[in-house]
């Protein structure tokens, strides 16, 4: 029953993949965009161009964020 109750707000793996999925391969996407579910709060549905959360454009969140993957991935691709 739990399962039920909580698949009604998430979706599975394959599905949260979508957005990012379509940003890469979409030819009309541009550099800036960003793609999320299409159901209500953007929780659960197909992706579709979104409006940006505020915190996305917080360059001190970027920075830490880069850091973070070069820390974890080992690889820098700094222009």
């Amino acid at each position: 029953m739990i399962e039920k109750l909580f698949g009604l707000f998430n979706q599975t793996q394959a599905q949260g993949c979508l957005p990012g999925v379509r940003a890469c391969t979409d030819p009309n996407a541009q550099s800036g965009e960003y793609y999320g579910p299409k159901g209500f709060y953007e929780v659960k549905g197909l992706p579709i161009l979104v409006k940006a959360k505020p915190k996305a454009h917080n360059v001190e969140l970027q920075n830490i964020l880069w850091d973070q993957s070069v820390k974890l991935t080992g690889l820098d691709i700094s222009i």
